[in-house]
């Protein structure tokens, strides 16, 4: 939703996209791209553009990729305890 009402994010989202296609670029931009966008996201201009839209700005702790992963995990363990007990299944 932030990119509908940012039109600069949303070309530079897709450059930059474009960009991390590339197998050997990937890798150097990754992290470039990540420290900007914590930076962006930290700012208070951005966050309270991101409130006004209904976003939750997550804590800069909780957006490293090992944050991420652990959390995953866990919802996944978590949530499959209670989809095996309610007995549901995939169609």
């Amino acid at each position: 939703m932030l990119f509908f009402q940012c039109p600069r994010l949303c070309k530079v989202a897709r450059i930059i996209g474009e960009k991390l296609r590339h197998r050997s670029e990937g890798p150097v931009l990754r992290p470039k791209l990540r420290d900007a966008t914590d930076a962006a996201i930290s700012t208070p201009e951005i966050q309270e553009r991101l409130k006004k839209i209904g976003a939750d700005v997550v804590p800069l702790e909780h957006r490293s990729q090992d944050y991420l992963a652990k959390f995953v995990e866990n919802e996944i363990t978590k949530w499959a305890v209670m989809i095996k007990a309610a007995g549901l299944t995939a169609e």
